[in-house]
């Protein structure tokens, strides 16, 4: 098995893969898409990075149904007792393959230049990185697991990053039960994301280094936003060019009544509610704490 502290310098790598994480429907769709129309995947294109590497790797960390043993952030999940166990290590060295091959494809770029940005989050199988991830039978376990995915990124040398993408908690809730029915229990799943928010928490605090964005979906077109937290990450030469583009793309709503928002989530759930919100708020502010400790992306 792989050491349990492999030996890499963050920051030294010249192939930088950035994963977006999140609970579901915090917008995955729109940076997605605004992601996809940005200089970063061309560039992967340039780098021949972009769609089989890209993808490969997306499908070694999740895949759905009965081939949900063969991924890395799928394996704990078993509809039975009767499917074969993950090789979980055997996982790890297939990733760990995939990025020492992106790693080669820019190894003749001069020591000094910026590392090249892949997006995990464009041509692969899992798309972005949900808390939880996918559907039924074990919701709870089907998340991204930061500290298998980062050994195996430190043993190949390679820098793994990731984005937190966030926005208004009862939107969350409103577009996943009242839009999506992910549920048919709403305090089930309004438990489930308060501990989601607690492991994403949790993995935001062992690895701080590892953040390179705070994106709020509901400033998706401030242009501070974008300015600071976006385009470092997407490397649009002309701001107004990523202002014009989200604009574009955005679909904004009216700010919710306080009537709305107790029928999104009734007052009768209590402190369950208030642990979520509160959560919520949590790791908002930690992200933010984090990213202006560290103004420059690497």
């Amino acid at each position: 098995a792989p050491p349990l502290q492999p030996h890499h310098v963050h920051g030294t790598s010249k192939v930088r893969v950035i994963a977006f994480l999140g609970l579901e429907g915090v917008g995955h769709h729109y940076w997605s898409t605004l992601a996809e129309q940005s200089p970063l995947l061309a560039n992967m294109k340039k780098w021949n990075l972009y769609p089989k590497l890209s993808s490969t790797l997306g499908d070694r960390l999740y895949k759905g149904k009965k081939r949900r043993q063969k991924a890395l952030w799928s394996a704990p999940c078993k509809f039975d007792n009767h499917e074969p166990d993950a090789n979980v290590t055997q996982i790890q060295e297939e990733i760990m393959d995939i990025l020492t091959m992106m790693k080669d494809r820019v190894s003749f770029r001069p020591k000094d230049s910026k590392p090249v940005p892949v997006l995990l989050s464009m041509g692969n199988g899992g798309g972005f990185g949900s808390y939880p991830m996918n559907t039924r039978p074990c919701r709870p376990l089907q998340y991204p697991s930061l500290d298998v995915y980062i050994r195996a990124c430190d043993m190949a040398q390679v820098d793994c990053d990731f984005v937190y993408i966030y926005r208004n908690p009862y939107a969350i809730i409103q577009s996943t039960f009242t839009n999506r029915g992910f549920y048919s229990d709403r305090l089930q799943g309004l438990h489930l994301y308060t501990t989601m928010l607690h492991v994403l928490y949790s993995q935001l605090e062992r690895y701080p280094d590892r953040l390179v964005g705070c994106w709020d979906y509901d400033n998706a077109v401030s242009e501070d936003m974008l300015r600071d937290q976006v385009n470092p990450i997407l490397g649009f030469e002309s701001l107004p060019d990523l202002v014009n583009l989200s604009q574009t793309l955005y679909h904004s709503k009216p700010e919710m009544t306080q009537d709305q928002k107790d029928e999104i989530i009734p007052p009768h759930y209590g402190d369950y509610a208030a642990a979520f919100l509160e959560m919520h708020a949590l790791m908002t502010q930690k992200c933010l704490e984090i990213r202006s400790q560290n103004q420059v992306v690497r």
